[in-house]
This record gives structure tokens, C-alpha cells and sequence, in this order.
């Protein structure tokens, strides 16, 4: 908190969060240090792993390396066992992030929320595919600034 309200409001005119417990208490913390309101957001959850869930990324690499290279590759043709297809989880936040863009359309907006929806959300706001879904490098604690044009992300 005293980091963040040293740092200052970086131009954030409201944040919203995914209701994952580690995005919205991130969220939170920097809404009262910029004297926001953190609005969770359902629609930006992450991506439903099924029985994946909780597991080590090396364990589903070691244990179905098949699977788990064409999940890097070609990640719309898996589905986790019991989880959700990845165009299923784009759909859900496609939807908020238009509306948020829409809510927003002169103002600057903070979204936390966690990998591997992290990566969605950037595919929807710059217009580029998502390179990995399980970014190693951005598990914990990364920041991004995007630059988004006022128009409706890509289907």
C-alpha cells in the first residue's frame, strides 16, 4: 500500500479485476492507494484448467508432453480434462473487455488479472495472437502498460 501510494496514480481512472482472490487483492490495494474503487469484473476469471488445476506447469509438460506441446502450439484444440476450451474463456473476455473499452472510452483503466488470462486480455487489446498461454516469465507479479485503440477487440 505505502509503495503504491508513494509511487502515486499513474493516470488510472478505475480498475477492474478478475474475482480470483490474488487479482482482486492486488487490484484493491492499488485502488486504495489511488483512492479508486476495485470493480471485479466475473467475466475476466481465469481460464478453467479442470483437472490441470493446481498443477505444476513442468508436471503436465513431463507427464503428457504431447499434449502439453500442442497446447503451446495450437492451444484452441485442447482442452483440459473437465476444463474449458480456450475460444470459450476468449468469448467470455472478449465481451467484458468491449464493454469496459466502451465504458471507457476517453479514460485510462487498470485490469489485473492473472496468467494465463493475462495473456488473453493482451491478445483482445493489441491485436496480436497470444504467443504462450503458460508464460513462465510473467506467473508472478508482471505489469503492462497497452496502448489500445478505442475500437472493439479482435474476434
Amino acid at each position: 500500500d505505502k509503495a503504491l501510494a508513494e509511487l502515486g496514480n499513474p493516470g488510472v481512472d478505475a480498475i477492474y479485476s478478475a474475482p480470483g482472490q490474488a487479482a482482486r487483492e492486488t487490484a484493491e490495494t492499488a485502488a486504495r492507494a489511488w483512492k479508486l474503487k476495485n470493480r471485479v469484473v466475473d467475466r475476466l476469471r481465469n481460464i478453467d484448467m479442470g483437472l490441470w488445476q493446481g498443477k505444476l506447469i513442468s508436471e503436465i509438460r513431463d507427464r503428457q508432453p504431447k499434449v502439453f506441446r500442442r497446447w503451446q502450439e495450437q492451444p484452441e484444440t485442447i482442452c483440459p480434462p473437465e476444463g474449458e476450451m480456450l475460444n470459450t474463456a476468449r468469448e467470455r473476455a472478449q465481451t467484458a473487455i468491449e464493454r469496459l473499452l466502451k465504458k471507457h472510452r476517453h479514460g485510462t483503466i487498470g485490469i489485473v488479472v492473472a496468467e494465463p488470462m493475462a495473456s488473453l486480455v493482451e491478445e483482445l487489446l493489441t491485436h496480436r495472437p497470444a504467443r504462450e498461454l503458460w508464460r513462465t516469465d510473467r506467473l508472478v507479479g508482471h505489469c503492462q502498460v497497452i496502448n489500445s485503440p478505442h475500437q472493439s477487440p479482435a474476434t
